[in-house]
Parts: structure tokens; sequence; C-alpha cells
């Protein structure tokens, strides 16, 4: 007969259980978002995007970060030092050393699939030199980070986060949350300025802005991490009154991955129930009842002709659609029987799809104005 094992309960002396379990509750919450995210995409475009690799990758990584944290969980975290044995304290540090390196390198990933998200939603160049220029920040902050958690104790044995022989680790942690606050700011404040003057509804425009300022829960998170590890300055006992701390650390992981996925999910879901979102991606256009799709460019001459308006434009753009007007019954009144109409339109330059908020296949879009002159023609009595 098989034995079961039992259940680890959640004691004045053991508050292990409690962190443990919901770790694997956010961690499945995190899987859950990457994956819908990824599919609905698929399923809407069929395209897979850098955005999405980097997703995936920071979901592999967040992964592996949970494993190792629940194992010095399971070896540790939330009792007493005195009752651990020697054997699990060596187990509870390589685990600590495992999740500490795989945590600053999941919140890295994490922060750069953002990047590459923003940078395909818009065309304009100075926006795609904020977001590189953030992107090196992210880049150099993770590594120098990485490398300076690695060898923060002395080798050969530069786990041994429990020992005298590592310096400042408190210390570490605090510029480490401190910057990873900076840039959950950054990565707020960057696409409300992208997407703030994009030609849609005001009201569109909040949706979108929320769904990137979800991450202000983030910085919450990361606030009480700090909060919870300045309090270990004081600890005499590291490894039962580090549950809090360690507890905040895998909300600020998961959430941190949680909130890429959000503006996808939300804007899908809007463009279900309005028709804006086309293809799965934030290709959002305002149509009106009155333009037809147009499948190449228009002639590079103005038109005239009677009877109904006829749109064309003078410049090489290529536009996605057509205007037509019918003159009604007051117009031929006034304008005579022989009448025709000459539609202008309006362009800055003919590099509008590289240069302006205006592609296509982008967020952001072109602006043209149109002029109507109508010119009357009388039979002289």
């Amino acid at each position: 007969m098989a034995t079961l094992i039992p259940r680890e309960l959640v004691t004045a002396d053991n508050y292990g259980p409690v962190v443990s379990v919901i770790t694997w509750i956010l961690l499945v919450s995190m899987i859950l978002a990457v994956c819908t995210k990824v599919v609905l995409k698929l399923l809407a475009s069929q395209t897979f995007n850098r955005d999405d690799a980097w997703l995936l990758l920071a979901m592999v990584v967040s992964t592996a970060q949970s494993t190792a944290a629940s194992i010095q969980i399971a070896n540790g975290v939330g009792r007493h030092r005195e009752s651990l044995s020697p054997s699990k304290i060596d187990v509870f540090e390589k685990a600590g050393y495992s999740s500490n390196l795989l945590f600053i390198a999941s919140l890295g990933i994490s922060k750069i699939s953002i990047l590459f998200l923003l940078r395909q939603i818009t065309p304009v160049t100075l926006h795609r030199r904020l977001v590189l220029a953030l992107g090196a920040f992210i880049t150099v902050w993770t590594v120098t980070s990485l490398f300076a958690s690695a060898f923060q104790c002395h080798l050969p044995s530069p786990w041994k986060i429990l020992s005298t022989q590592c310096s400042h680790q408190i210390s570490f942690w605090t510029y480490y949350g401190t910057l990873n606050i900076i840039t959950e700011t950054a990565l707020i404040v960057l696409p409300t300025y992208i997407i703030w003057n994009v030609h849609i509804e005001r009201r569109q425009k909040i949706v979108v802005i929320g769904c990137f300022a979800m991450r202000l829960v983030v910085i919450g998170a990361i606030i009480a991490q700090l909060v919870q590890l300045n309090r270990l300055r004081r600890s005499g006992d590291v490894t039962f009154d580090s549950w809090p701390y360690h507890l905040c650390t895998q909300v600020v992981q998961n959430l941190s991955v949680i909130t890429v996925c959000i503006p996808y999910i939300k804007n899908f879901l809007l463009g279900l129930e309005s028709g804006m979102i086309q293809t799965g991606d934030f290709r959002m256009r305002k149509t009106s009842n009155k333009s037809t799709p147009n499948n190449g460019s228009l002639p590079h001459s103005n038109s005239r002709r009677h009877g109904p308006v006829e749109v064309s434009t003078g410049h090489d753009d290529t536009l996605t659609g057509s205007t037509s007007y019918e003159p009604n019954e007051a117009d031929h009144s006034a304008l005579g029987a022989n009448n025709t109409a000459t539609i202008e339109s309006s362009a800055a330059n003919a590099n509008w799809d590289g240069e302006s908020q205006s592609s296509e296949a982008k967020i952001i879009q072109k602006t043209t104005e149109w002029r109507v002159d109508y010119d009357a023609q009388r039979n002289m009595v």
C-alpha cells in the first residue's frame, strides 16, 4: 500500500507552506496569462514576433525561478535556523543563490519583451530611439546585477548566502529594487507618451494607457519587497524572518510577466466588440461607413467629372480607401446642370509611412485633410 507524504502545516514556527502555496498559485496564473496571450495572437493573426519569443523566455525563466524558490522554501524559509540540519541549510543556500540569479534574469527579459512590443506598434523615429535607449539601460542594469549577485559571496562557495563572507547583500538588493522601480515607471510613462498622440478617441486612449499602467501594481509589490528587505537588517534569524520577503519576491516576479500580457489581451477583447483590432495586433483603425477598400494607389492627378464626386490625390500616397460624395438635389439646383467638383488632398510629405504617425500596419495613423470646391457653370441668357 502506498504511503502518503504528510502535508506540511502552517504553525507559529513554520510559515513556509504559506509562501509555497502562493508561489504555485502565482506561477500557474503567470503561465496561463502567457499562453492565453500567445494563443490568441496566433489564432487571430498567425504571427509570432520577437516580443512573443521574449515573453515565452521570461515564462520559462520565471518557472525555473519559482521551482528553485520552492526548493528553498521546503528547506528552511519560514522556519527557525536552529531547527534546520546542516544539509537543509546547504540546500537552502544553493537554491536561494540560484533563485536570485533567475529572478534578475526573469525581470530583465520581461521588460525587454514589452519594449519589443512598443517598438512594433510605433513607426516614429523618436519613439523607437527612446525604446532603444531604455532597452540598452535595462540590458546593462540586468547584466551588471547578474554579475554582482553571482560573485557577492567569496569563492569557492559563492552560494553561501547565510555566511558572513558575503558583502552588503541587503544594500545590493536595495539598489536593485530602486532601479527596478525606476525602470517600471519608465515602462508606464513611455507607452503613455506614445499612445497619447494617436488619432483615436480619448476613451480608447485611456483604455490602452490603463493596460500599460497596470504595471503600477508591480511597483507596489517592489515597494513592499524593499520594506521587508530592510526589516532583515535587524533580524537575528534570517530563515524565519525572511518569509514575507520571499513572498513579495514571487509577487514581483510573476506580476512583472503577467502585466506584459494585459495590453494585448485587453485590446483583443475590445477589438472583438468594436472591430477596431485587425490581424490580432495593435492595428487600430477607425473606419467610416463611407469608406470602401482599395487595393491600389489612387490616380496621381486631380479628377473632375459630372455627377458623383470622385476622390483622387495629387501626391504619391497609397491610401487605404476611397471616398465618394453624391450631390443632392439642393446641390444640383444651386450649381446648375453642368457642375463639377474638385477634391484636393493635403499630406505632409511623401515619406509619411516611415517617419510620421501614419503606418497602416501600426497603431499610428495618417491624418489627411480634404477640401471640396464646387465650380458652377450656368447658362447665360
